[in-house]
């Protein structure tokens, strides 16, 4: 909402329900596109563990950086470039931490894995809380 009323997409200053959710279509966008081209570069060239390093940097680089972004168009086309690293962060992550360990393992580092994802997502709601008197560039980072 803090972001439709500093671009003034709603009121007065054009826009319209397309333009409010063209950050979270971007997003998702980003999710896919990067799905279908950096899955093969992580099983052939480049492997899981260089994809890994390489889509942690990009998510790093591109939310600092949305969290400066002075417009809708620069912030839906930085979440689809942090999107478009994160979609092989988790399988890369996945894979790798079930082959270090024993096959008796396996099943219990993936769904740790899992279960601390998701407690990190639910916990998102308590950190925006606590950030309520913020800007969202400062949750943002």
């Amino acid at each position: 909402m803090l972001v439709v009323l500093e671009w003034t997409l709603k009121c007065g200053g054009g826009g319209g329900p397309a333009l409010i959710s063209l950050p979270a279509a971007s997003f998702f966008a980003g999710n896919l596109a990067g799905s279908f081209l950096l899955t093969t570069l992580a099983d052939t060239h480049l492997g899981r563990r260089k994809m890994l390093v390489m889509s942690l940097a990009n998510m790093s680089v591109a939310v600092v950086i949305t969290a400066f972004s002075p417009n809708v168009w620069v912030n839906a086309a930085l979440r689809f470039v942090c999107r478009f690293g994160r979609s092989m962060a988790g399988t890369s992550a996945m894979v790798l931490s079930t082959e270090l360990v024993g096959k008796w393992w396996r099943n219990t580092v993936s769904f740790a894995g899992f279960v601390f994802f998701s407690v990190g997502f639910m916990s998102l709601p308590a950190l925006a809380y606590m950030f309520r008197e913020a800007s969202w560039r400062t949750m943002y980072m």
